[in-house]
């Protein structure tokens, strides 16, 4: 049994099974079935409101877990392996670094966590 509120170790071999292996799988699919989601959404966001939406996303994964923790009173037979895929990151594609400007860098300022 692992603990719902583990962190994996930066660079461990945990994280780099998933990011090899458990990564590529989950997002192998086309997320058009019953019980499948999909959303991306992208948009230009100052650090406080990436912040705000960090926190909220945080909020959700407390929610999951919490319904997975009722769920544990139902039979196996009315329980489904479900996992949540969350990702947030300043972030731009790759392919859009040659049309950007040599002086239109901008670095991310960091938080006070």
């Amino acid at each position: 049994m692992v603990s719902h509120d583990f962190a994996w170790q930066p660079g461990g071999p945990i994280q780099r099974f998933f990011e090899a292996e458990v990564q590529q799988d989950f997002l192998k699919c086309r997320f058009n079935q019953p019980g499948e989601l999909r959303l991306f959404v992208s948009g230009m966001l100052s650090a406080q409101s990436n912040e705000v939406v960090q926190q909220k996303l945080k909020r959700l994964a407390l929610e999951f877990r919490h319904c997975h923790e009722e769920d544990l009173a139902l039979p196996l037979e009315h329980r489904f392996g479900v996992s949540l895929l969350m990702a947030m990151r300043p972030w731009e594609i790759e392919s859009f670094d040659s049309f950007r400007r040599p002086d239109s860098h901008k670095d991310y300022p960091p938080f006070s966590r």
